[in-house]
């Protein structure tokens, strides 16, 4: 895959290499920097598009990184369809350097969704996080999130631009004092009217995170979010990132066409939400109505980032129209998958536009209309036996609202 590792004396001078232990060049690499790496001996390690640079385990040579390992990334795109550009671990709190963010771009994916990963995933557990890794001076692009910190500390991320992620720019998940700074935050989510995903996400613990000179600009949420702190225009408390909001792109309306309108009767079948196999943490049940319209039974789900599966019996076997009852309690477009007795995965929807109101979503393939997502149902719905059948439902944007599952068997 790569030769062993190139690992350069951090105090030998070499110019504006010096201080570094890896050097890195993308396929593009300007000939004038790879000039200057000849001039002071340095031998790059050459990328290889789609491969991750490190990952704990890795055989290659950047296995071989410490904590006191640094690395320059040259000018040029490092570019991987799928998996993480890095994944650092608590053993290896590298310092990670581009040439500028015009210059070194870290780019996943152009396909919508289709880069699952982090582009730099700092990878940790409570007992043993990562302390002190920096990431700084580049670009990133096309990844479900920029930047996912997991357990880390005193993490700095500086002068990055990071834009159009398709979930996440910055996520800083159970993140002690970590330092975010002239960071660009851009058009991360579906800024063009899903409004789904988030520029900077703060979740769980997060406490002690600061930062200053950050531009937040048409990310699909326009505020920073914390786990049951949602939809706040401050940062959740314990924390001070200052962010620049700009939020200035024009969307056009249409009326929606649903000439089937279709809504249960009165003598379907409803399950309550709240009596499924709820885990507690990323889903939890609410028993409050304070962000919602009140609800029926005992409370209602909020699915975070996990599932919630749901037994229900009906009373004969046959093909039955499936809603589920959700709402978004932060203003933002929801979407999440269901699965009926482990089949397909279908899309549920519910519009920022009608937060806290509850409404139907009848599982369907993905249409969008007017930049807002409108599942089309199957038209035999589902096919249900007599007796006890499981819904599964699975976060994917997540942060949304279950109230019940209606069931009504189709003539």
């Amino acid at each position: 895959m790569y030769p062993d590792a190139v690992i350069l004396d951090p105090e030998k001078d070499r110019g504006r290499f010096t201080g570094y232990t890896h050097v890195v060049v993308a396929s593009d690499t300007p000939d004038e920097t790879l000039a200057e790496l000849e001039q002071y001996g340095i031998q790059p390690i050459v990328y290889e598009d789609d491969d991750t640079l490190f990952a704990p385990g890795n055989p290659w040579y950047l296995a071989k990184m410490g904590e006191a390992s640094k690395i320059y990334l040259c000018e040029g795109t490092y570019e991987l369809e799928n998996g993480s550009f890095m994944i650092l671990d608590a053993e290896t709190p590298v310092t990670v350097s581009g040439e500028g963010k015009e210059k070194t771009r870290i780019v996943g994916s152009s396909d919508t969704r289709e880069n699952k990963a982090a582009a730099f995933h700092i990878l940790s557990g409570e007992d043993n996080p990562v302390t002190g890794a920096v990431i700084e001076n580049l670009s990133i692009s096309g990844f479900e999130y920029g930047v996912r910190v997991e357990y880390g500390r005193e993490i700095g991320l500086k002068n990055l631009n990071i834009e159009k992620n398709y979930f996440v720019g910055v996520s800083l998940e159970n993140a002690q004092d970590c330092v975010i700074t002239d960071c660009d935050l851009v058009e991360n989510g579906r800024p063009d009217g899903a409004d789904t995903g988030y520029g900077l996400s703060i979740l769980y613990a997060s406490t002690g995170n600061t930062g200053s000179g950050n531009q937040y600009k048409n990310n699909a949420n326009k505020n920073a979010v914390d786990f049951l702190e949602r939809g706040k225009e401050t940062e959740p408390p314990g924390n001070s990132i200052a962010l620049e909001k700009v939020y200035d792109l024009d969307r056009t309306e249409k009326p929606i066409q649903d000439p089937d309108n279709i809504q249960p009767t009165e003598n379907a079948i409803r399950v309550e939400m709240e009596t499924g196999e709820i885990d507690g943490k990323g889903a939890v049940i609410l028993d409050k109505a304070e962000k919602v319209d009140p609800f029926t039974g005992d409370g209602y789900v909020f699915l975070f980032n996990t599932t919630i599966r749901l037994k229900v019996d009906v009373p004969e076997t046959g093909n039955y129209r499936l809603f589920i009852v959700g709402t978004s309690d932060d203003g933002n477009n929801k979407c999440d998958y269901v699965q009926v007795n482990g089949g397909d995965k279908y899309l549920t929807s519910y519009l920022g536009k009608n937060q806290g109101e509850w409404t139907y979503s009848q599982p369907g393939t993905e249409v969008w209309e007017n930049n807002e997502l409108h599942p089309k149902a199957p038209d035999d719905g589902f096919a249900l036996q007599a007796g006890e059948n499981e819904i599964l439902i699975t976060a994917n944007w997540g942060y949304c609202c279950y109230d019940a599952v209606i069931l009504e068997p189709i003539e």
